[in-house]
């Protein structure tokens, strides 16, 4: 007991010192510091402080999408730790005044756990504790989740997955099953609230863990096993759906979001080094689809032993193990259940089987189309190939323990090769933990200040920063560049203002949509405008650099007041009345003044003649679906598909043409497939004039989106084709219609009568797209 007790403090004394050499400037002071200051790290801080230091709601935040806000259970903002940090704030007051500090703290703490449970992890099938000590700090150096540390702080907690596997194994060794069933479950409820893509990893390694003993293991198929075995499987995600449900009142999510087949794992992101030199000098030689969202390289050492492995097969590996010590469960027999559970979450992070010709089978899965980034699911297979590892080289090692020099060198070899490839990791953690932290009043950017000397917040009820964004939505979202997110999310943080932009992922579909509607032409009614009961104004951050800036937000200023400026910033104000103002019968007026001097052109009125305009109206298509006409046009595929082409000689090349078309966008669950393909235009196969994604459109009326695309011929010789064709990782269920399409000179105006009152005036107009109805 001595020993075993001398070796863990030995365990805690490495690890504290690896801490204090790497971060000890984060220990000393966890408030102090940040570990990014932009994209999602500045985006992961906010989350957590806002809410806290704020007094906001930890079940629907108002940091994001007012006036819907948004459920901490979507916003990475570790919900169990937000949670109970808000309760202890009640009775500690100080812990408001540190949101990044416990964030810090935690993410560096964690790494001493997990180098102290992989050491018993270890230690359970290894009898030399030093081996084991070495091994296991080897393996915390190199581990996947390190890169988080820089922005997706929680999943950067490396502990939870061998924690899990460790519970596992308890679970089956002790006599207290109830007890360690209430741990293991316990266990994955907590990591549920953590990140659901860690509560996700560490259930799916439970459930195939007992899956495998319960299938292959006669003993083990017993009454009591299955129906602790049901047990675990239930209760977890009973119990994180059934708070999910009762705290999240958001309705429209997407089912599945982007990314299922892009952002997953490939061969070479698992068996070859993503950083160091080694890495250089392949990536010379080599082309590799590495993908970062399923990095979990294992160590070349971890990489031969696998190859041996699979080459012998896990019966064979194991059996000789089996006959030498029959009488303990705790052997390497018990890596067969987690190895399997290990290979099929990492056959699942690679789409394997399905992607390809098996994209279909997921169709049938909605459960799993749930994750946008299945790469993620391939880190399980990496703590336990290298438990694995770390188990059968000192099984090898054995066979020359009566020659102790070769026998020493082996065990330490094998850690000294993974430390060594893990300290290119090591050296990029060195350039983190530098930022000042920008939530503390003393370190925040002068605009900051300035603005919370010169706004009284309780004069308005949100901010609303201009290039407006709202990512992530999947079907419908709008970017802006890193300062303007940046500033707004800490103008937000030092007002107590809610943010009507969001950078959340899975944000419902009609919300974010009534949100960019915001910014659509004055004469479209605003669906948000109904959700909105306060009458206070609305603040407004404008930077004045951004390139993301659309015609429609410069719309938008000018009906806001100017208030100050401040280097690329002015601060405006705007009253809901303004934001909420509808002027379609100015708009009628005015063409029924330019009426009598318009040019006809088939069905249009030009504001000057002009043979370049091109439409299609696809009437004489088969879609059941109608929007302007008696049809509109419909793909029989989402592969990409030509919906249009004009004639050699038509367009003119020193000309800038817009193209617009209206996008079918109702359906199941708020159209959440309509939005999601790309548009190509195109003169030959090498001469693509343009090619977008369409998702940041303001423009809605009723179940259509107005897209509107501009750009310029190369060749006039040549045709012009328009193509539309799915995104990336959608299934066949996707599904994309398309309706009155016009080409038109950006300085020539379109019209076209659609409808008309009995007493003869215009009370619905089609103009360059838009659709203007009488009030």
């Amino acid at each position: 007991m001595k020993c075993k007790h001398f070796y863990i403090i030995s365990v805690f004394a490495v690890g504290i010192i690896y801490l204090i050499l790497m971060y000890g400037r984060v220990l000393q002071n966890p408030n102090s510091v940040m570990a990014a200051n932009s994209g999602d790290g500045l985006k992961n801080y906010y989350v957590f402080a806002y809410p806290l230091a704020n007094n906001g709601s930890i079940s629907n935040t108002q940091c994001y999408n007012y006036p819907y806000g948004e459920s901490s259970l979507y916003t990475d903002s570790h919900p169990v730790v937000l949670f109970t940090a808000s309760i202890l704030s009640g009775i500690f007051p100080a812990i408001k005044t540190c949101p990044v500090g416990i964030i810090n703290f935690l993410m560096v703490i964690s790494l001493l756990f997990t180098f102290l449970i992989l050491y018993l992890l270890i230690s359970k099938f290894v009898a030399n504790r030093w081996y084991c000590l070495l091994y296991a700090f080897s393996i915390t150096l190199l581990q996947p989740q390190i890169d988080r540390m820089a922005g997706h702080f929680a999943l950067s907690y490396s502990c939870a997955i061998p924690l899990t596997w460790y519970l596992a194994l308890n679970f089956y060794e002790k006599n207290r099953k109830w007890f360690s069933l209430s741990l293991l479950i316990v266990n994955c409820i907590f990591w549920f609230f953590i990140h659901p893509y860690l509560g996700a990893m560490t259930f799916a390694f439970v459930i195939l863990f007992d899956f495998y003993l319960i299938l292959f293991k006669k003993e083990f198929r017993n009454k009591g096993n299955v129906l602790q075995a049901l047990i675990k499987a239930i209760v977890p995600i009973f119990i994180y759906f059934l708070i999910t449900n009762l705290t999240d009142h958001h309705t429209g999510r997407t089912t599945f979001p982007w990314g299922f087949f892009v952002l997953n794992a490939k061969p070479e992101s698992i068996f070859l080094p993503t950083y160091g030199a080694y890495a250089d000098v392949l990536n010379q030689f080599l082309k590799f689809n590495r993908k970062w969202e399923g990095t979990a390289y294992i160590g070349i050492v971890a990489t031969i032993c696998f190859v041996v492995f699979v080459y012998r097969g896990i019966a064979n590996l194991f059996q000789r193990k089996k006959q030498e010590r029959k009488t303990t469960k705790n052997t390497p027999a018990f890596f067969a259940p987690a190895m399997f559970a290990a290979i099929v979450l990492l056959l699942f992070s690679m789409n394997i089987p399905i992607g390809g010709a098996f994209s279909f089978l997921l169709d049938g899965l909605p459960f799993l189309k749930m994750f946008r980034v299945v790469g993620r699911f391939s880190w399980p297979f990496f703590y336990v190939i290298s438990v694995f590892t770390a188990v059968w080289i000192f099984a090898w090692a054995q066979k020359f323990e009566s020659k102790k020099i070769i026998y020493t060198a082996l065990l330490f070899l094998a850690p000294a090769v993974t430390i060594c490839e893990a300290i290119p990791y090591q050296k990029m953690i060195r350039n983190w933990f530098q930022t000042k932290n920008v939530f503390l009043e003393e370190n925040a950017p002068p605009i900051c200040r300035i603005i919370s000397e010169k706004i009284n917040p309780q004069t308005y009820q949100a901010l609303i920063p201009i290039p407006y964004y709202h990512t992530k939505s999947d079907n419908s979202q709008k970017n802006a560049n890193e300062e303007t997110v940046f500033v707004s999310h800490l103008v937000a943080f030092y007002l107590d203002l809610p943010l009507t932009a969001c950078e959340s992922s899975h944000t419902s579909i009609w919300e974010t949509q009534n949100q960019l509607q915001l910014f659509s032409p004055d004469f479209y009614e605003k669906r948000i405008e109904k959700d909105i009961s306060s009458p206070k104004k609305f603040l407004v951050l404008f930077n004045t650099t951004d390139p993301e800036l659309s015609d429609y937000e410069k719309d938008f200023l000018k009906k806001a007041d100017s208030l100050f400026s401040f280097e690329n910033f002015v601060v405006m104000e705007i009253n809901p009345e303004k934001m909420f103002e509808t002027k379609t019968t100015d708009y009628l007026r005015d063409f029924e003044s330019k009426q009598a001097s318009l040019v006809p052109y088939g069905n249009f009125l030009l504001s000057r003649k002009d043979s370049s305009v091109f439409s299609v109206d696809y009437n004489d298509s088969q879609s059941k679906l109608k929007f302007l006409g008696a049809s509109i046009f419909e793909p029989s595929t989402p592969n990409k598909t030509q919906f249009a082409e004009i004639e050699p000689d038509r367009l003119k090349k020193d000309t800038e043409y817009e193209a617009s078309f209206w996008v079918y966008v109702g359906g199941k669950n708020y159209g959440q497939d309509k939005l999601s393909w790309m548009l190509s235009i195109e003169q030959n196969d090498d001469i693509t004039l343009l090619q977008r994604e369409g998702r940041d459109t303001p423009v809605f009326y009723e179940d259509w989106a107005l897209e509107k695309f501009r750009f310029r011929i190369e060749n006039e010789s040549m045709p012009v084709r328009f193509f539309i064709f799915k995104r990336a990782n959608k299934t066949r269920e996707t599904t994309m219609q398309l309706d009155e399409l016009v080409v038109r000179p950006v300085d020539v105006d379109v019209y076209r009568i659609l409808q008309k009152d009995k007493q003869g005036n215009v009370n619905r107009l089609y103009k360059n797209g838009d659709i203007i109805v009488a009030e």
